[in-house]
């Protein structure tokens, strides 16, 4: 083997070494660039995860507090007769206006609705300018929308089962058949309840084309309780599941 032969053999040798460690470096660049991407990208699922759990947990506490609120008047009653009485009949008043079952009064409006007074035109029906169970439910559902704590239609309360529909020429509320005019009485914000109404294009502006309505403001109206009876047959509270 002559020098020039060796000197050759021996350059390509480090070129080869060379090349290799190169190959070597390129790589663990790469590799290293794509850790810092996920890296960076777990990071980011990391701090959402933070955000969302941050989050229930605040629900969690305000829970907690409330429930701890009850709990407390709870144990501070059980050494007091006359304070347990007190919470009891509290709730049980709570319930009863929920359910509709105690007269309540409160600020709120009073709407007055009644058929039209306008002539039918020519190939008009006249029950085009009659008020109609949408007309009302439309306004109810508006007082709801905006509020509404207590709501009675012709002195009878609307609950979770009243109906009102129409039957021949009149209304039926809580199976109690009723004719315009018909008087919405309504309880909450009273200026907040006349604003749902009374805005631009709204529910009224659009029932007041065919019908007479009116409605107003008071510091206290009076919604009666329920006087019927409520007994649900299928309806029945939900088993603990263990």
């Amino acid at each position: 083997m002559n020098n020039k032969w060796k000197m050759q053999l021996s350059v390509g040798l480090i070129c080869l070494i060379l090349g290799f460690a190169i190959t070597i470096q390129f790589r663990s660049v790469q590799k290293n660039n794509g850790a810092g991407t996920i890296s960076g990208l777990r990071a980011a699922e990391i701090q959402s995860m933070y955000q969302k759990e941050k989050e229930k947990n605040e629900a969690l506490y305000i829970d907690y507090e409330r429930i701890k609120n009850d709990l407390d008047q709870y144990k501070d009653a059980i050494n007091d007769t006359n304070a347990t009485t007190k919470l009891m009949k509290e709730q049980l008043d709570n319930a009863e206006i929920l359910a509709g079952m105690k007269e309540v009064e409160g600020p709120g409006v009073v709407v007055k609705m009644s058929d039209g007074t306008k002539t039918p035109l020519p190939g008009e029906s006249e029950s085009l300018y009659w008020l109609h169970d949408s007309d009302l439910l439309l306004v109810i559902n508006e007082l709801k929308d905006a509020g509404a704590e207590a709501i009675s239609v012709n002195g009878e309360r609307l609950i979770s089962t009243s109906e009102v529909r129409c039957v021949g020429s009149v209304l039926s509320v809580n199976n109690v058949r009723t004719g315009a005019p018909f008087i919405i009485n309504a309880i909450g914000d009273s200026k907040t309840l006349e604003s749902a109404l009374l805005f631009k294009g709204g529910v009224v502006a659009d029932i007041a084309s065919y019908c007479e309505v009116d409605v107003k403001t008071a510091e206290k109206v009076v919604v009666p309780a329920y006087k019927g009876a409520v007994n649900f047959k299928y309806a029945t509270p939900t088993s603990a599941k263990k």
